[in-house]
């Protein structure tokens, strides 16, 4: 039955069966077996020393075994989760033995081998590692080929200098900056991530997590127009002006998550900083920053009094007719310290599919004289949350059919 179906609905089916059942299809016949290899060997997960070993000793990597061959050539993403050590099996063999490896995430132990090993990995376009043991240079074999790279407890300057290695590069996330003595305090400063975008040009996205954002915000760069998605989670900034840095660096942005930015500094700023904070928001007001965002996530936001609130920009953006989804979440530790109207919000973003509030304020006038047709997907704090204001939901979303109680 299934050599009279085109390939895409073949290739809907596998996707629907587990792990499991693709490994008992692929038993069946030699057929079946030339239908669900593809999707069942694209992607090795080996998460402990145990099952890592019994691989590499089963001999499914001999690159002289041609019962293998035809395994190893479908194979197009890895995942090693515990260092190989020397004596259990060599690790120029592993990478050698799957020629077609696009995607790979390991721990750092292996790195001074992937080094040398220019002639494997042809295809490599994905990078994961954690660099928190064995500091690693990556040579340019690999890293011209480069388009997505997540680093995690990497030296900066050593970092920095890998970066400038992959002109390809559209996907960039980097955890935790590794102290070092001779580099001071262990932070990413604004001048590195201009000269990251001086190298990269074609970057899209953008993850910053766990690590602090340090040096001077108000240096001047030039605008990042590929940036598209922009993450910061978990940061710790030094300098109240690292908003404006953001605003002028990336105007073209489609999607915008700030969640849990530690500011050390109180709401004393200096006239030239207004100035210039002022400055940046005007050209959100005008429209020429962030006219197309869709997607604006602002997390842990405990006082919409401060002068530089994100949720300042919540109201700046408005009205907006391309704002497809906005999540404000309050902080834990304050919660409702934030006041939002509910009514202003679904009406001045008309084109809102996506409301998430949780954890501030909800205020709401029971009349409304407008209609949002458009929003879809709502999730409110349980404790917000009343007879009225769900009926109220109900009046001017008519659309929305999906309610959750957070």
């Amino acid at each position: 039955m299934l050599d009279n179906l085109p390939e895409d609905i073949i290739s809907s089916i596998i996707h629907l069966l587990t792990q499991k059942d693709q490994a008992t299809c692929v038993r069946v016949s030699r057929h079946w077996h030339n239908i669900f290899q593809s999707s069942l060997y694209s992607t090795i997960q080996l998460k402990n020393e145990r099952t890592g070993n019994l691989f590499l000793k089963s001999g499914v990597m001999d690159i002289s075994s041609t019962s293998a061959s035809d395994f190893r050539y479908l194979v197009r993403s890895m995942t090693l989760r515990w260092a190989i050590g020397q004596k259990v099996y060599p690790w120029r063999l592993l990478l050698r033995s799957f020629p077609f490896l696009e995607d790979l995430s390991v721990s750092s132990m292996l790195w001074n081998n992937l080094v040398k090993e220019n002639g494997a990995l042809p295809n490599l376009t994905r990078l994961a590692t954690n660099c928190k043991y064995t500091p690693i240079d990556l040579s340019d074999v690999y890293a011209k080929n480069l388009t997505h790279f997540s680093a995690m407890r990497f030296q900066k300057r050593l970092l920095c200098s890998l970066i400038i290695k992959m002109p390809m590069l559209k996907d960039l996330t980097i955890q935790v900056i590794q102290h070092t003595p001779d580099e001071g305090s262990p932070s990413l400063e604004f001048q590195d991530i201009d000269n990251i975008h001086g190298s990269c040009k074609h970057i899209q996205t953008i993850h910053l997590r766990n690590l602090t954002l340090a040096g001077n915000a108000l240096i001047e760069q030039s605008q990042a127009t590929t940036v598209r998605y922009f993450k910061l989670k978990n940061v710790k900034v030094t300098e109240p002006e690292w908003i404006v840095y953001f605003i002028k660096k990336y105007p073209r942005l489609l999607k915008i998550s700030i969640q849990v930015i530690r500011a050390p500094w109180d709401d004393q700023f200096n006239p030239r900083m207004v100035y210039r904070y002022e400055d940046a928001l005007g050209e959100i007001k005008s429209g020429f920053i962030w006219s197309d965002l869709e997607i604006l996530s602002l997390s842990n936001i405990t006082d919409n009094k401060a002068y530089f609130s994100t949720l300042r920009l919540v109201k700046l953006l408005a009205p907006s007719y391309n704002l497809k989804q906005l999540e404000i979440y309050g902080s834990r530790v304050k919660p409702f310290s934030v006041d939002l109207n509910i009514n202003w919000a679904l009406k001045n973003f008309s084109g809102l599919r996506v409301l998430k509030l949780n954890r501030i304020n909800v205020i709401y006038t029971s009349n409304a004289s407008f209609v949002n047709s458009c929003l879809t997907h709502l999730e409110l704090d349980i404790n917000q949350c009343s007879d009225e204001l769900l009926k109220l939901v109900n009046d001017i979303c008519p659309q929305a059919h999906h309610i959750m109680l957070m």
